[in-house]
Formats: C-alpha cells, structure tokens, sequence
C-alpha cells in the first residue's frame, strides 16, 4: 500500500533524487524542474483560482516516486474552455517499477480530484508522447479517453470526474 504524502522541506530533497530508468527520460521532466514549475506556479497565480499539487508517493517509509496535478480555471487558462484537472507530472523511481504503486497513486489521486479540492470541473485531462505506448494503454485502462488532440507534440486524454 502507498501513501501520498506533500512535499515539503523535510522531503524535498528525496524527491528531487528520484529517477527513472534512461529510456524513460525522454517521457518525464525530471522532479527539479517540476518543483520548480509547481510552486513557481503557485506564486504566480495566487487569486487566480489555480493551483498545482504536488505529492511524494511513499511505500512504507521509501519514497518511491513523484506525481503532481494541477486545477486550472477557465480564466486562468482557457485551453479547455473550462476549469479542469491536469496530471502534470508522474513518475516511479526506477529501482521501484513494476510493484504497482504507480497504479494505486494513481487511483489515490483520481479520488482525491473527484472531491474537487480546488474548484469544479467535469475533467481530469493527462498528455503523453505517441511513442510511449506502454503509458497510452495504461491510461485507458484507467478510463482516459484520447480526446483527438495534440499539445505540444504529446496526446491529450481526459477522464470524466
């Protein structure tokens, strides 16, 4: 069983030395960058009804990964042409694959956005490359449906909440 847990000073460091195996760096910023984006963000539109989260993703005392989501409000960005959910970032460290804690954060994750914590929305939106085939499944499987578009290079799929 995992645990989700915030990022803080105490474990900000352990975060940002997690990895993914080489062929997967191409798939995922690395935790420093995401980091630096999520509370960049969260300086940056405070009053504008946005925000970022991020989490470590713990089994037992081991941090094993990263996963961050983020609500955008229409007015903030209007990309949608409504407020909506956004997995931003998520990775399992590389010594940790294949354990299923990707799947139970994920699940974890997804019933924490169906609370709305942030605001309303009717959906959670993830965007992955073409080329990572193994993610493009495994997000179906999760009821992720391919929308039809593209940003920036990667498939946009939604989930309804």
């Amino acid at each position: 069983m995992i645990e989700l847990r915030k990022i803080s000073i105490g474990n900000i460091k352990s975060c940002i030395k997690l990895k993914v195996s080489p062929e997967q760096e191409n798939f995922v910023a690395n935790n420093r960058h995401s980091l630096v984006q999520a509370f960049g963000l969260n300086r940056r539109i405070i009053g504008k009804g946005s925000v970022a989260t991020p989490y470590a993703i713990y089994a037992g005392e081991a941090m094993v990964g990263f996963i961050m989501y983020g609500y955008f409000t229409k007015k903030f960005d209007n990309k949608h042409n409504e407020n909506y959910y956004y997995f931003w970032r998520f990775m399992i460290d590389k010594s940790h694959q294949g354990k299923g804690y990707a799947r139970q954060a994920l699940v974890q994750i997804l019933d924490e956005i169906r609370k709305k914590p942030h605001g309303e929305a009717n959906y959670c939106y993830v965007s992955y490359e073409p080329t990572n085939t193994l993610v493009r499944k495994w997000y179906q499987s999760l009821g992720f449906a391919e929308t039809g578009e593209i940003d920036e290079g990667e498939i946009v799929a939604r989930s309804k909440l």
